[in-house]
């Protein structure tokens, strides 16, 4: 495969021009077709994404030199579109070389990289209810509008070709297991709520009352008088305790270890399934003309090993720091309640990655109406998304767990019970319509219609959030001091 591999000007110029994603890069050799179809039906893709990485220079500029806040957050946003592209096609290109399942691990890795580091930034900038409604976000995108996009505009059948009924299978029982994951800590939380003795066994109608009970309930009927000032919505409010939140954090901890070790189970097992050769050579011989005309246009590396490195590690640098000037616009919006926190992380932040391939979607759909027969977008056509998902569920979230663990933050696996309800509706609806490996575009504009009704301003717009659970999630060092609004303590 490495001979295989071009030059490193010829890699340039490949990354140049495919992570655009306009044209065919194996069909280009710069003639008179591939210049028409670039500067004709491709400018849209040109000018949505390519061009948006002059951008990233005003969004430095807009940190740097204190402009407006809202300049830093639009700049910043826009500048990370055109990363998360070149991101998707230099992790194709080094999964060339590194054999096919483990090359789709790389590309499903490097595609949540944005989201990934943006998480992180928010842990360490004290946003942890943010950085939770953004983990939703991203999973409700790539369950939901990135493949209901594909059906819609015709990926249906690439769709079936690529994901078989044993993938299919296997990312339901991850989708249900990541769920399940993530409504213990939410279930526990409303029984404490409901009896908030439950943690406390030295409190019975025998024992005797000793100094620490009677301060234990002194100061919960503090946080109780004060949540009576504050609202008269008093669902948790008992639960709402230090005690609660260590349980909580050690539950957490402990399923985010499980969660790691599903995860990677499950790709120990895609990688090396068991079975002999000859089964093996029974399933690749399975594949349809189509599919095995796909692994060997696949087979054909476009940028060298050395480039796909550099460009990995430049972009990757520029990206850390874009998202970092991001973060820190971010706060001013929610606290003055110009937009409601849950919408900021549920839909502006995650869709930051899908808006390079909404471009995509939008450019093959244009060639289609113009019967080019066009071919169908990789990043959009393999069905990646779901994988994104399961990914970002079952390892990426884990992974924050114990970053925050080791850095002593209270980030849990508590969630919102809206934002629960939306994963629930999310999996049930993914698993359902792929329960056959097949779909088609009616499905897809289900997906993208129910994705708009949870996450537009039809819901998360006006939904303002749990109290209680924004005072779990408070990065203070007392559950007490967020009660009672004290400042996050950015130095725990």
């Amino acid at each position: 495969m490495k001979s295989l591999a071009p030059g490193w000007w010829r890699s340039i110029v490949n990354v140049a021009f495919a992570s655009c994603k306009c044209i065919s890069p194996r069909k280009s050799a710069f003639g008179i077709g591939s210049l028409i179809e670039f500067f004709g039906v491709g400018y849209v893709c040109f000018v949505g994404v390519h061009v948006l990485v002059f951008v990233l220079p005003f969004s430095w500029i807009a940190h740097f030199q204190h402009w407006s806040m809202t300049y830093t957050l639009l700049f910043s946003i826009l500048g990370l579109i055109p990363l998360a592209h070149i991101f998707e096609f230099v992790g194709e290109q080094i999964a060339l070389y590194c054999g096919q399942t483990l090359g789709d691990l790389i590309v499903i890795t490097l595609s949540n990289s944005i989201e990934v580091v943006l998480a992180v930034m928010l842990l360490l900038n004290c946003e942890l209810r943010l950085a939770q409604a953004t983990i939703a976000g991203v999973v409700l995108l790539h369950l939901l509008l990135v493949p209901g996009c594909a059906f819609l505009t015709g990926g249906a059948k690439i769709w079936y070709q690529q994901l078989g009924e044993h993938s299919s299978q296997l990312n339901q029982s991850l989708l249900a297991a990541g769920f399940i994951f993530i409504l213990i800590p939410t279930v526990f939380f409303s029984a404490i709520g409901s009896d908030p003795h439950l943690l406390d066994p030295h409190v019975n109608v025998t024992s005797s009352t000793t100094s620490e009970v009677v301060s234990e309930h002194a100061r919960r009927g503090l946080v109780h008088a004060k949540r009576v000032w504050m609202t008269t919505d008093l669902t948790g409010a008992d639960a709402v305790s230090d005690e609660t939140r260590g349980v909580l954090l050690q539950i957490s901890r402990g399923m985010a270890v499980i969660m790691l070790i599903i995860y990677i189970a499950s790709r120990v097992y895609l990688h090396n399934p068991p079975g002999d050769k000859e089964t093996k050579r029974a399933v690749l011989a399975a594949l349809s003309p189509t599919e095995r005309e796909d692994v060997l246009d696949h087979s054909k590396p476009l940028v060298n090993p050395g480039v796909c490195i550099l460009f990995l590690v430049t972009t990757a640098m520029v990206m850390t720091l874009t998202i970092e000037w991001l973060v820190d616009s971010i706060p001013e919006y929610y606290q003055k309640g110009w937009i409601t926190e849950e919408w900021l992380g549920l839909i502006l932040l995650p869709i930051t990655s899908f808006a390079a391939d909404a471009m995509l979607v939008t450019v093959y759909f244009i060639k289609t109406l113009l019967r080019r027969n066009p071919p169908v977008p990789e990043g959009i056509a393999h069905g990646r998304s779901i994988d994104l998902s399961v990914q970002f569920l079952l390892f990426w979230m884990p992974f924050i767990v114990i970053v925050a663990w080791i850095l002593g933050k209270p980030f849990s696996l508590l969630f919102d019970i809206f934002e629960l309800a939306c994963i629930f509706g999310g999996c049930f609806l993914v698993n359902y319509i792929t329960q056959d490996s097949k779909t088609n575009w009616a499905e897809g504009l289900v997906m993208i219609l129910t994705y708009v009704m949870i996450e537009s301003a039809l819901v998360a717009w006006y939904y303002p959030s749990q109290r209680a659970h924004s005072e779990m999630m408070a990065c203070t060092t007392s559950v007490l001091g967020a009660v009672m609004g004290e400042e996050a303590d950015h130095g725990l």
